[in-house]
């Protein structure tokens, strides 16, 4: 079976009806792929078409799921450890047939069905687990995912390279005053105090000066943006008011600024790669050249300090004002920091749960 890698990362019915459909009839699908991912992509070249054998699935009895691990997704990778996926699909979307040999022949069930979902409208998932920018590891062997393959849901886990590799071999792979609310739990009221009070006592800021950017090029955003294997700073605007103080560190800032990586890409682009906004606001050069997922839904734990507090809502916002999202579900939740902030439930119960309600 054949199936181009935009098609295959995205979510709905109509990726897993291709997906399925292709299982069992060698269909082939094509799609051309972000032209600015394509051009800025290190020696990693990525395949036009994924392809998956349809005689060569395994299957876990316990799951009741059909899986291919190791399913190579670029045409020459840069590093194999990394550039494969895998993928588990609940065995009710298949109608099989045993080779003898301990693999499956899988064409897709057009009767089978998981609660409200059919081979024809299950979601597809993939995470992507990589705090810091850090690196996803591909799967090896088996490795249940029945949460999400008990709920009807496709599951794809792909390995991609982190910032070690730097930005955007990452992406590329997958391509004080004011006013605030604190809570009181136990009455369930509210009081409003000032935005410093409640960052002084709830909101320190985990990074030191430069944040992202920090001077001595310590933190992994510095790696992430580096070049030649050597941290780098990427932040213009900082570098801007550096040299409007008449800082010693200004100049460190325009050497690294006007560096470029190996395949001869500037760091502006890289960061931009890096950037949700840059593809959704309309007043950046980026809009309207990838296709934004349709709902989004973002948590996080207001007294994290690794970011400010506008972070998360100008991301919710941007979202809610580019035409092509339909939903946003966002909220920040009190009490909690730099975690899978929930305000009930686990993330991946409440995840599934909303995966539900987007297609119905």
């Amino acid at each position: 079976m054949n199936m181009t890698r935009r098609a295959f990362a995205g979510t709905g019915s109509a990726a897993i009806a291709l997906l399925l459909a292709a299982c069992g009839n060698d269909e082939s699908a094509t799609a051309t792929t972000d032209e600015q991912a394509k051009e800025q992509t290190d020696s990693t070249t990525i395949s036009t078409s994924l392809t998956f054998d349809s005689a060569a699935w395994s299957y876990n009895a316990d799951d009741d799921v059909y899986y291919q691990i190791g399913v190579p997704y670029c045409e020459t990778p840069a590093d194999e450890s990394y550039e494969t996926l895998a993928i588990f699909v609940p065995g009710a979307y298949f109608e099989v047939t045993d080779n003898g040999d301990g693999t499956y022949t899988c064409e897709r069930s057009d009767s089978g069905a998981v609660g409200s979902y059919t081979a024809a409208t299950a979601p597809i998932v993939m995470p992507v687990n990589t705090p810091g920018y850090s690196a996803q590891a591909a799967l090896t062997e088996y490795s249940s995912q029945s949460t999400y393959t008990g709920a009807g849901i496709v599951y794809v886990h792909a390995g991609c390279r982190g910032r070690d590799h730097g930005a955007p071999a990452g992406v590329c792979d997958l391509n004080a005053d004011g006013a605030w609310v604190s809570y009181d739990e136990a009455t369930g009221t509210a009081t409003i105090t000032s935005v410093a009070d409640f960052c002084v006592a709830l909101k320190q800021a985990s990074k030191s000066l430069g944040a992202f950017d920090q001077l001595d090029r310590g933190q992994g955003e510095n790696t992430l943006f580096g070049t030649g294997g050597e941290a780098g700073h990427f932040d213009a605007a900082f570098a801007q008011v550096l040299d409007d103080l008449g800082s010693s560190y200004a100049a460190d800032y325009a050497d690294d600024l006007a560096k470029t990586d190996d395949e001869g890409v500037d760091v502006q682009t890289r960061v931009d790669m890096y950037t949700p906004l840059y593809y959704l606001l309309a007043s950046q050069a980026g809009c309207g050249t990838s296709v934004p997922a349709r709902h989004w839904r973002i948590r996080t734990g207001i007294n994290q300090g690794d970011t400010a507090l506008t972070c998360e809502m100008n991301l919710a916002l941007a979202a809610q004002a580019n035409p092509d999202v339909e939903t946003v579900d966002f909220a920040t939740v009190w009490g909690q920091g730099h975690t899978q902030a929930e305000r009930t439930g686990s993330a991946t119960d409440n995840f599934i749960a909303w995966v539900g309600e987007c297609m119905a």
